[in-house]
């Protein structure tokens, strides 16, 4: 995969390498597809999971945070829209 990547591209990348239990390269993906879309719901997932993986639980809690908070947003505009 090339370093040219979208977001979507990052978080699977994020997946393939925490599947390969290389946690801190993960995040470093998961943190990238983030800096591209900041509400890619998947991104921070995958973002929560390394952090979790490595211990830092304290900031896989803020990430889950992330997620909810973007739901949210996306519930919001779905109830706006109807």
């Amino acid at each position: 995969m090339s370093g040219e990547c979208d977001a979507e591209g990052w978080a699977e990348r994020a997946r393939v390498l925490a599947d390969a239990g290389k946690y801190e390269e993960a995040l470093l993906a998961a943190d990238r597809a983030i800096e591209l879309d900041q509400s890619f719901v998947l991104a921070e997932i995958r973002r929560g999971s390394a952090l979790g993986h490595l211990g830092r639980h304290e900031e896989a809690l803020r990430a889950c945070d992330h997620v909810a908070f973007w739901v949210f947003v996306d519930q919001f505009k779905r109830e706006l829209e109807a």
